[in-house]
């Protein structure tokens, strides 16, 4: 679906691991696959980096748009999260 390649991913996922981000854990049912978690560490970033998204654009709503703007904002999350949640 994100159009990566397995050679790009590779070395996104090897990047995490030098950060300390994830870890990767052999499966015990197949040896063939690899399951790949967040560290402590690796969670207090992601935390970081939604907060400061979640920050930036609250300030842009707020510094952008009028209350009918915010309110049409609001009215249009039910739609958009059903287009989200679509599979």
């Amino acid at each position: 679906m994100e159009k990566i390649t397995n050679q790009s991913m590779s070395q996104i996922v090897s990047h995490l691991l030098e950060l300390g981000y994830i870890i990767r854990t052999v499966s015990a049912t197949d040896k063939r696959k690899v399951q790949i978690s967040l560290t402590p560490e690796g969670e207090r970033v992601l935390l970081k980096v939604r907060n400061e998204r979640d920050e930036w654009l609250t300030k842009a709503i707020e510094a952008t748009c009028s209350a009918e703007e915010k309110e049409l904002l609001k009215q249009a999350i039910i739609p958009l999260t059903k287009i989200i949640d679509f599979e």
